[in-house]
């Protein structure tokens, strides 16, 4: 995404906002498997508590966007996305158990 941001070349960054969002299509299906191996909570109530948190990104997310780039700047904006995409990295690691036969 940074790299998209980057560029002044449209087809660039076509691709890599193409590229941005294979990326990020795999982390539902993960956070909902994930939310549903949480020791002590029910399947339901986990999915139900990622789902929620889920929409509500949906709804604010493209508000906040817009008020930034509102502010500053539609680039400066979208950094909000590289940083929030940076934070869902770092915090991988505690998505499960590490056991990969579960999925």
């Amino acid at each position: 995404m940074t790299l998209v941001l980057l560029t002044d070349l449209p087809w660039l960054a076509l691709l890599g906002f193409a590229g941005v969002g294979v990326g990020f299509a795999n982390v539902v299906p993960i956070l909902f498997g994930a939310s549903a191996r949480v020791p002590g909570v029910a399947p339901a109530n986990g999915i139900a508590a990622v789902s929620a948190i889920a929409y509500l990104g949906f709804m604010a997310g493209p508000a906040v966007i817009g008020l930034l780039a509102r502010v500053s700047s539609l680039t400066a904006a979208l950094y909000v996305v590289v940083a929030f995409a940076a934070a869902l990295a770092a915090s991988a690691r505690f998505t499960g158990s590490g056991d990969s036969s579960a999925t």
